[in-house]
C-alpha cells in the first residue's frame, strides 16, 4: 500500500450526511495482478477482524474485479457443465450414433487438457488474465468439437462408399482414415492457420489485453489441431464401424451414414445444384444479407461495464451498494489527476499555481462532486476527483475527454503536465485504441486470409 486518506483527517467530504458511514481512500501500488492480491489481502483481513459492531468492507477496482472473476469463473463451470451435454446431445441428432457424436466431444477435451497445460508452462514467462484463460478454453471447446465432427462425419462417409462393415478390414478402415485427413483434414488446417493469421492480426494493438487474448485463444486452436490430427485418427482407426454404435432409428440418420444412391440426390444436394445453376442471384443475396447484418457496426458506441450488478452477495458488491447509496456514484473509482513538470521534473511556485487554476476550474464542474485534498511527493501532486456519475458510464466517459483536453491547454507554453488516470480513463485509452486499430485489424486479417487462399488456390492449379 503507498498511502491511506483517513476520512478523520480530511474536511468531512468522506463522511455522509447522516455521519453513519464513512469512507477510507487507499492507494495501492504494482500493476493489475499485484494490486488484485493486494486487495484480496486486505479484504481477508478486514473480514478477520470484523467484531460485529461496525460493519467494513473493501471496494474500488481491483476488488470488484476479484469477485466479477470469481463469478465468473463459476459461471464458466456452470456453462461448460450445461454445453457439454447439450452439444453431445447435437452431436447426436447430427451424426445419428451416439459413439460417433462421444468421439468430438473427448478429442475437445483433450485438446482443452493440452491448451491449459500449454498455457500453465507458459505462465512461467508471461501472464494470462482469468478472463483470457475462461475465453480461450470455451473457443478451444467449440472448435474441438467442430472440426472432429468433420473429421469423424467423412470418416463415416469413406466407410460407408468402401462398403467396409467390419473392423477386421483393417486395410479399408485405414484407408478411409487417410481418405477423411486428405479431405476434411486439410479443410480443419486451413481452417486453424486462418483464425491464428486473425488473432495475430490483434497484436498491432498497444494493450496488454488483446496480445493475451491471441496468446491464449491460438495455443487453445494449435491444441485442437494437434489432437485432431492425432489422437483422433488414431482413435478412429480402433473403433473402425463401430464408430456408428448407438445409432438412431434409420429415418434420423444422416446421409453419410447410409450408401449414396446416384439417381436420387439428397435434400442438401439439390439445394447446392440450385445455387451452382444461378451463383450470381445467390451471391448477391448473400452479399445483401451480410450487408444487412452489418450495418449496425456504423452505429456501435464502446462503453464500460464492470458488471457491478451481479455482486449483491459479494463483499465488494455490497461495499459498492453502501459506498452509492451515501455518496456520489462515482465515488467507487475517482480519477486520478498527475500534474509533474515538463519532463517528468518537479513542479516550480509557478506550475503549482497553474495546476491549483484547473484543480479550482475541475471543482466547479456540475459532474465532478468533490476533489479530495492533493498529495506531494518529489515535487508532484496526485489529485483526486470524485465524478457525480458512474464510472463507468458515458458521461464519465466524457468528463475525462474534457479534463483531458482541459489538461493539454495548461500544458501549453511549457506549463506543468496534468494526467488523467483512473479505471474509467484506462478503458477509454483501450477503446481509442480499439476504435483506431480496427481497420488495420481486418485489413490485415482480410489480407492475410486472401494471400493464404490464393497460395492454396495456386498450389491446387499447378498440380
Amino acid at each position: 500500500m503507498r498511502t491511506v486518506i483517513d476520512p478523520y483527517a480530511g474536511d468531512g467530504s468522506q463522511f455522509s450526511v447522516d455521519r453513519r458511514v464513512a469512507i477510507a481512500v487507499v492507494g495501492v501500488d504494482g500493476d493489475m495482478a499485484q494490486r488484485a492480491v493486494v486487495a484480496r489481502e486486505l479484504q481477508e483481513a478486514i473480514a478477520a477482524t470484523d467484531t460485529g459492531d461496525i460493519a467494513a468492507a473493501l471496494t474500488g477496482y481491483s476488488p470488484v474485479q476479484n469477485d466479477v472473476t470469481e463469478i465468473q469463473n463459476a459461471d464458466v463451470q456452470r456453462a461448460e457443465t450445461i454445453g457439454i451435454p447439450v452439444a453431445l446431445t447435437l452431436l447426436v441428432l447430427a451424426l445419428g450414433a451416439f459413439v460417433a457424436a462421444i468421439v468430438p466431444v473427448g478429442v475437445a477435451v483433450a485438446g482443452l487438457l493440452v491448451a491449459v497445460g500449454a498455457m500453465f508452462a507458459m505462465t512461467t514467462v508471461t501472464a494470462f488474465d482469468s478472463l483470457v484463460v475462461s475465453m480461450a478454453t470455451m473457443i478451444g471447446i467449440g472448435i474441438g468439437i467442430d472440426y472432429a465432427m468433420f473429421i469423424v462425419s467423412r470418416f463415416r462417409e469413406e466407410l460407408t462408399r468402401a462398403g467396409v462393415t467390419g473392423r477386421d478390414d483393417r486395410a479399408g478402415i485405414a484407408d478411409a482414415v487417410g481418405r477423411s485427413l486428405m479431405t476434411a483434414g486439410k479443410t480443419i488446417i486451413a481452417s486453424g492457420l486462418i483464425v491464428m493469421i486473425s488473432l495475430c492480426s490483434l497484436i498491432v494493438m498497444q494493450a496488454p489485453i488483446f496480445r493475451g487474448i491471441a496468446l491464449a485463444v491460438a495455443t487453445a486452436v494449435v491444441s485442437t489441431l494437434i489432437v485432431s490430427l492425432t489422437l483422433l485418427p488414431a482413435l478412429l482407426a480402433t473403433l473402425g464401424p463401430a464408430v456408428g454404435r448407438g445409432a438412431l432409428p434409420q429415418r434420423m440418420r444422416p446421409a453419410e451414414a447410409a450408401p449414396a444412391d446416384p439417381g436420387k440426390p439428397g435434400r442438401w444436394a439439390r439445394w447446392a445444384y440450385a445455387m451452382m445453376a444461378r451463383p450470381v442471384l445467390f451471391g448477391s443475396l448473400a452479399v445483401a444479407v451480410l450487408v444487412l447484418a452489418a450495418l449496425p457496426l456504423f452505429g456501435i458506441r464502446y462503453g464500460l461495464d464492470m458488471g457491478t450488478s451481479a455482486l449483491e452477495n459479494a463483499p465488494s458488491g455490497r461495499a459498492a451498494a453502501a459506498l452509492t447509496a451515501n455518496f456520489p456514484s462515482g465515488s467507487l473509482s475517482p480519477l486520478e489527476l498527475i500534474a509533474t513538470g515538463p519532463g517528468d521534473t518537479p513542479l516550480t511556485a509557478q506550475d503549482i499555481t497553474r495546476v491549483d487554476q484547473l484543480v479550482e476550474r475541475i471543482s466547479r464542474d456540475g459532474r465532478v462532486d468533490a476533489v479530495l485534498s492533493a498529495q506531494q511527493s518529489g515535487g508532484r501532486l496526485l489529485i483526486s476527483a470524485v465524478p457525480g456519475v458512474p464510472f463507468d458510464s458515458m458521461d464519465a466517459g466524457e468528463l475525462v475527454r474534457d479534463l483531458r483536453a482541459e489538461a493539454a491547454e495548461v500544458a501549453r507554453g511549457g506549463g506543468p503536465v496534468v494526467l488523467i488516470g483512473g479505471s474509467t480513463a484506462e478503458f477509454i485509452d483501450i477503446s481509442d485504441e480499439m476504435t483506431a486499430k480496427l481497420p488495420l485489424v481486418v485489413t490485415l486479417v482480410l489480407g492475410s486470409s486472401w494471400s493464404f487462399c490464393w497460395q492454396r488456390f495456386a498450389a491446387w492449379r499447378c498440380r
